[in-house]
């Protein structure tokens, strides 16, 4: 494999980590919107995000930035570890509970 190749490949498997970041982004927001029990509008809106740009980060077509990301922290008492790391230690107890739960029950 020639010098060309690897960069080539490296670059493939790092949009592939961007992508599959994005999406478990996307994920654990769902999950926290699904246990809230609000629908996707009411979970971005309510957050002051527009609907569609919540559908994005569902998808994982887009990540959100971090004032965005803040905004679904101080509206739903999530973390910038929980969004972006999957890191539940900082959520409330009763909310890292029904994470786990929900994440044992869909193994």
């Amino acid at each position: 494999m020639g010098e060309d190749d690897k960069t080539v490949a490296q670059l493939l498997q790092s949009e592939r980590e961007v992508l599959r970041s994005k999406c478990s982004i996307g994920e654990r927001l769902e999950l926290v919107r699904i246990i809230l029990g609000k629908s996707q509008n009411a979970f971005a809106t309510e957050a002051g995000i527009a609907g569609n740009t919540y559908s994005q980060y569902k998808t994982g077509t887009n990540a959100p930035d971090h004032e965005e990301a803040h905004k679904l922290c101080d509206r739903w008492g999530l973390t910038l570890d929980w969004i972006y790391r999957g890191d539940t230690r900082g959520l409330s107890p009763d909310l890292s509970a029904a994470i786990e739960a929900m994440q044992r029950a869909r193994k």
